[in-house]
């Protein structure tokens, strides 16, 4: 199912341009300084759509294929991935920052 491997992710030989791990999970090389980033692509209606999901290596290929799934998910309900996303990463309430940060 999955196309990509941790080692050809940290390979320096990849080259630029898009890289398909499968189901819509793209890594994006850059042409200038190799810099890379997730990408979850889907089409719906006949028009593409892009989301970006994150800067490897902050974004492990683990990571990218765990939100890649909440964006099928939120489709597969009919919704929009970006909202989906963003609930996933809304801000701490007050409360759970303060909690955070003592700990």
């Amino acid at each position: 199912k999955h196309k990509l491997a941790d080692a050809t992710v940290k390979s320096a030989k990849l080259k630029p341009g898009r890289h398909g791990d499968g189901a819509g999970l793209f890594l994006q090389v850059e042409e200038e300084g190799g810099s890379r980033s997730w990408l979850f692509m889907w089409k719906r209606d006949s028009r593409r759509s892009v989301i970006g999901l994150g800067g490897y290596p902050d974004t492990s290929l683990a990571l990218a294929r765990e939100k890649a799934e909440a964006c099928r998910n939120a489709l597969a309900k009919g919704e929009d991935p970006r909202l989906a996303l963003r609930k996933e990463q809304a801000e701490p309430t007050f409360g759970e920052a303060v909690g955070a940060f003592l700990d």
